[in-house]
């Protein structure tokens, strides 16, 4: 009886496709070390000893009346302790209510040791965590620059199949894919025109883009560039409270000054969200509107410099800033390099910020298009298989959208990171599409700065198109009630999983499959998907398995979703619920999901109820089981895909 008992547990898992539970493995050594910054680290205070310690810099050196503070203060030679996150004007007190003015940056001698300061610092009462700071940076390759730009007269005759006029557009292989480039496959793109024909953009949507500085005043760009209808350009006063001066169209967070210097990524970044369309002038963009219909804002948080320009501010208070000045999305293109496997407390608390802020005021309502704000990170470039949590941060934080890259012909590009913490696939380029030829229009084509174009690739040209897709769905859908999580689960639930018919090999790695815009734009569904049929189940000591087949969904397909709830019958015992993604999978493909937790002899009413990307619910399904006690009481664990561990008790 045992051995039937195993047998069935083994060909009961091994028929479900989807794991059942995750568990972490071992990290590999990491293939270098990101270098922290010299002379400062990152402290956060309790809030006792933020409000106790008066700090003195007048002679030279950080003082604060407290003994053992001043102590490492001179061991350290530390010269200058501030707020990481600046007072914050009107928006102060939303600041504080989550520890933002707890954080301090304690600048010293750069011949210090920043792993010794902070263990110095670790040391002292009052301090909860001390973190060295890390500068991101960009990592892309720039493909044959076109110097003078494409300008026609306007107005023109569109070209033909074209829906604007502006010139490049053609080009642009990865808004509306025809074969132009070899090789190529038919619809390997965003499917942009499509798209266009229900939304180009809504000016009420900013997008915040956190990169190098953007070139603000490209004729492809300006008339999108956001504009603080607070602020009076240079005349050096925070008139509209905010705690920033002269910020009339986003800030510099690296030199915490006003002034945005036009540079390349930056540049190439914003013009694949917001250049402005059917302008007659260079390229065309996802949610840029049109000439005479403005589309999405893009607001210019600056965190990269070059190299030799010292780093004064606070780099993640650009998502903070973002938040409190109208931005819905985030736009992240940059990472600590191949490895990404820092994990930064300060950086996670602005992120969260913005998740939970942007769009809402100060007294807790929506103001913005949407509540809530969407973050989306470029996966990084470093073909690097990392499946273990926390790294590949920041893109690998689960409160945001990570995407990787494919180019022309479909298939995974071979510079971008992939892993099963990936959520999403969009065009990033890769001119090397045949060994040995190089091909610049397999890249990303884009704004460049001095009015210019270029082609470049990489997940960083991936993201944007991310970003742009997420930026016309809430043109689309803004209004009071709609939120960043019904943002995400319409861009998630418009993808195609057929990019793993031409990357078979990658299967689960490269996300629930590519963007489509024009899916996420299509008139809402009035039906959800059908009901499961027939739920199998077995329990054994405190946990049920579960297996069904994913349903149709006569406009979608299949199903997006299931929400799996469960409840004791006839006793009074906590039940609960979980949500089951199956947006990588087509109506027929078996599902798997195990509920830990429950008593034995205590029978148990589980229902499963299927939803669309809409939201559409169809009729619930339900099955009981009764938990029973097996002397085989083991745990049965296989690998299965995704180098996931999958355990059952039998």
């Amino acid at each position: 009886m045992r051995l039937v008992c195993l047998l069935f547990a083994v060909c009961f898992l091994l028929s479900c496709r989807d794991e059942f539970e995750v568990f972490p493995v071992a990290a590999e050594e990491n293939a270098g070390e990101i270098l922290a910054q010299k002379g400062v680290v990152r402290v956060k205070l309790s809030e006792s000893t933020a409000r106790s310690l008066t700090v003195d810099e007048s002679r030279g050196v950080v003082e604060t009346g407290d003994a053992a503070w001043d102590a490492v203060a001179r061991s350290l030679g530390a010269y200058r302790m501030k707020r990481a996150f600046p007072p914050a004007g009107k928006f102060e007190e939303r600041h504080r209510k989550w520890g933002l003015h707890l954080w301090y940056d304690i600048y010293f001698d750069e011949e210090v040791s920043t792993r010794s300061a902070c263990e110095d610092l670790e040391s002292l009462t009052g301090v909860e965590i001390v973190e060295e700071i890390f500068v991101p940076h960009v990592d892309y390759r720039r493909v044959a620059p076109l110097t003078v730009p494409a300008q026609i007269d306007v107005p023109m005759a569109v070209s033909e199949g074209m829906p604007f006029n502006d010139p490049m557009l053609p080009e642009q292989w990865h808004y509306h894919n025809t074969g132009q480039v070899v090789p190529s496959v038919s619809g390997a793109d965003v499917n942009l025109f499509e798209a266009w024909t229900y939304e180009t953009g809504s000016r009420n949507v900013i997008v915040a883009v956190l990169d190098e500085g953007v070139d603000i005043n490209h004729e492809d760009l300006r008339a999108n560039i956001w504009v603080n209808p607070g602020e009076i350009s240079g005349d050096g006063i925070d008139n509209d409270g905010n705690g920033y001066v002269d910020d009339v169209n986003g800030f510099n967070f690296h030199t915490m000054q006003a002034y945005i210097k036009p540079m390349l990524h930056g540049t190439h970044v914003s013009g694949t969200i917001a250049a402005v369309n059917d302008n007659g002038v260079g390229v065309g963009s996802i949610a840029g509107g049109t000439l005479y219909s403005p589309g999405v804002q893009i607001m210019a948080c600056q965190m990269l410099e070059e190299k030799n320009v010292t780093m004064v501010g606070n780099l993640f208070d650009a998502f903070v800033y973002a938040a409190d000045n109208g931005a819905s999305i985030a736009q992240c293109s940059w990472s600590y390099g191949d490895w990404n496997q820092y994990y930064n407390q300060s950086q996670i608390t602005a992120m969260d910020y913005f998740i939970e802020n942007a769009g809402i005021d100060v007294d807790g309502n929506q103001v913005g298009p949407m509540a809530g704000g969407l973050i989306v990170f470029a996966a990084a470039n470093g073909k690097e298989d990392l499946p273990v949590p926390f790294d590949c941060y920041p893109a690998r934080y689960e409160r945001v959208i990570a995407a990787t890259a494919f180019g022309p012909d479909l298939k995974w590009a071979n510079y971008a990171n992939y892993g099963d913490w990936v959520d999403i696939a969009a065009p990033g380029g890769n001119f090397y599409l045949t060994p040995g030829l190089y091909q610049s229009t397999a890249a990303v084509l884009s704004t460049d700065v001095g009015n210019s174009y270029s082609w470049q690739n990489g997940t960083s040209m991936a993201a944007p198109h991310v970003s742009g897709v997420a930026a016309l769905i809430l043109s689309r859908h803004q209004g009071v009630g709609f939120t960043v999580d019904d943002l995400k689960e319409l861009l998630l639930g418009s993808t195609h999983p057929e990019l793993y018919d031409y990357n078979p090999s990658m299967e689960g790695l490269l996300g629930v499959g590519y963007v489509d815009a024009a899916m996420a734009l299509r008139p809402q569904n009035s039906s959800g998907p059908d009901a499961v049929e027939k739920i199998d189940a077995v329990a054994y000591n405190d946990c049920a398995v579960l297996k069904w087949t994913v349903t149709a969904d006569e406009e979608d397909g299949s199903a997006f979703r299931y929400q799996l709830t469960w409840e004791a019958v006839d006793a009074v015992l906590p039940g609960g619920e979980k949500t089951i993604s199956v947006a990588m999978k087509e109506a027929g493909d078996v599902v798997c999901d195990t509920v830990r937790g429950l008593r034995l002899g205590i029978m148990y009413r589980f229902m499963l109820t299927g939803y669309d990307r809409w939201g559409n619910a169809s009729e619930p399904a339900m099955v009981e089981k009764l938990p029973r006690w097996k002397d085989c009481g083991k745990v049965m664990c296989f690998w299965m895909r995704h180098r996931r561990l999958n355990c059952l008790f039998v």
